[in-house]
């Protein structure tokens, strides 16, 4: 079983990462493993369209379903190091925004849960109620 170094090395050792599923846990896995260009050959049914989506918006993949273009694509980056290079650096470049953004919207979860938890602390047994006001920014629906 190779250590989470090693697949990292091997990730990066790649031309590209075809992926035949589309999960975030695995995102942030080869984002952290620096591999890429990501490529996109099918995904389940169910969230993982949204995922596909969430991809291609934030350029951190390409979507090849017709097997015919994921082999050219494929062949392409094999054959040429200045291609290869320019879908890395490219690839890089949306991982890192992608990084920094996810680790703003972790700080800003924290933040939320550390202001909830203050809130329900002030008023435990009736943060919902009309006596209790929810944290700024967040609409309260009162459950009758």
């Amino acid at each position: 079983m190779l250590q989470a170094e090693q697949l990292a090395a091997v990730f990066r050792s790649a031309d590209a990462t075809v992926l035949a599923s589309v999960a975030p846990a695995t995102l942030y896995e080869l984002l952290a493993a620096q591999a890429g260009p990501l490529l996109v050959h099918r995904i389940n049914p169910g969230p993982e369209r949204d995922n596909l989506s969430f991809l291609l918006q934030h350029h951190l993949a390409h979507y090849l379903p017709n097997p015919q273009a994921l082999l050219e694509v494929l062949l392409t980056l094999s054959a040429s190091p200045q291609v290869r290079a320019h879908w890395q650096q490219a690839f890089w470049q949306a991982a890192e925004r992608e990084r920094v953004a996810a680790h703003e919207r972790a700080r800003q979860n924290a933040e939320l849960i550390v202001h909830v938890a203050a809130q329900q602390e002030a008023c435990p047994s009736r943060w919902l109620s009309s006596e209790c006001v929810p944290p700024s920014g967040h609409v309260r629906h009162n459950v009758s």
